[in-house]
Order: C-alpha cells, then structure tokens, then sequence
C-alpha cells in the first residue's frame, strides 16, 4: 500500500521540482544544460549503436549488422517505456533467435542466454553508470574544478554504489564531492529526458553480454583480426 500511495504521489512530487527548477534558473543555466543533454544523447548512441555491437562483432561469427538489427524491436519498447525489466524475455528470445540464425543454437546456447540475461541484470549497466556523466556535469555547471586524483574515488565509489538505486548514488557522489545538494533536484529534472535513452544503453548492454557470454561458453568465441 506503501509503494502504491508512492507511485500515486510521485508525478505531483516531479511536478513540482520541475517547477521549481524551471522557476529559479536563469537562462544561462538553461543553456548550461542542454551541454549535458547533447552529451548524455551522443553518448548514448555511440556505445548503443557503435562501440559495443562493434566489440562483440571482433569475437563471435555474427555480423554487426545481425547484431543491431535482430533486437531493435527490444531497443525500441526499452526507449519507448524507460524501462529493462519488460524486455528481459524479448531480450533472451532475440539471443537465442541470433544464434539458431548462423545454426550453432542448440539446447546449450538457449539454457546460457536464459541464465545469463537475468544474472547481468542485476549487475550495474552501462546505462547507470553513465549517470557519472551528469556529476562531471555538475562539476562543471557550478564552476568547482575536479581534480586528477579525485576522477578514480569516484568512480569505485560510483559502480559500487550503483548496485543499488542512482537516487542514493547521485546525493552521495555529490556530497563527497562536497557539490550542492541542490544539484539532485537538476537530475531528476534531467532524467525525465535521459531516462530514455539510458535504459537504451542498459538494454543494448545487457544483450551484448548475453551475446558474448553465451558464445565464450559455447566455445565458439574467437578474436578475428580481419574484423
């Protein structure tokens, strides 16, 4: 009952620190922004659509394109609905799918990608740790400066607090930053936009894992220098 009155109030509670936000910050601000929404979105579609697809292409027989493609229905639903947990079955179903397409699926490769999607999901993504991204961000938007020796305490400190919810991972990297507190209240705001394409990148994430590890346990993964 908890967690519904919660869900109920949690549009009114958005609402407002929208409001809130919209109504003290000066244009500049505004402007300062959309810096880290450009850099969240090109991030985003580079690892997406780039660099991780590309990774796991140097290893396994599929080909870029089979690997971008055959999810695409699973991308679009985790876009569209912001959310990875409603795609997890189409997730194991196009890893399966990809593998019976080049005939080496068996029982074997369909028993790995039921095990290993859920297992990963538990795990910090991409997509969350990319919320770093918005604390460099912070940095920046207040005019602090961070230091070389700083970036590597928090980074540990980000992935590992990350195996819990970024709403206790983001105030704790701020106040160990000893940034303003404040600050919190522009994510949130911020991530009615990012929250879209950062469950884009958890859901390309974790297929590419489930894709890789089933191979390496399938015995058939095999670096090509010619990819």
């Amino acid at each position: 009952k908890i967690t519904q009155y919660i869900v109920k109030f949690m549009p009114i509670g958005i609402f407002a620190m929208t409001a809130a936000t919209a109504g003290t910050m000066e244009f500049d601000e505004f402007q300062k922004l959309q810096v880290y929404f450009i850099a969240h979105v090109v991030m985003t579609i580079l690892l997406t659509y780039w660099m991780l697809p590309a990774i796991v292409a140097i290893f396994t027989p599929f080909t870029y394109r089979d690997i971008v493609g055959i999810a695409n229905d699973a991308m679009i639903t985790a876009f569209a609905a912001g959310n990875i947990f409603i795609i997890l079955p189409l997730l194991i179903e196009r890893t399966k799918e990809l593998f019976h397409k080049y005939n080496i699926g068996d029982k074997d490769t369909d028993n790995y990608a039921n095990i290993i999607i859920p297992v990963v999901f538990s795990f910090p993504n991409l997509g969350k740790l990319l919320t770093i991204v918005f604390i460099l961000f912070a940095v920046w938007f207040t005019g602090e400066e961070l230091s070389f020796f700083a970036y590597l305490p928090m980074a540990i400190n980000g992935l590992i607090s990350l195996f819990g919810s970024v709403y206790l991972t983001i105030p704790m990297l701020l106040d160990s930053l000893e940034l303003s507190s404040d600050l919190f209240q522009l994510y949130m705001v911020s991530s009615l936009f990012t929250s879209r394409f950062t469950s884009l990148l958890a859901a390309m994430n974790i297929f590419i894992l489930a894709i890789g590890g089933t191979a390496m346990l399938a015995g058939i993964a095999k670096i090509s220098m010619r990819k």
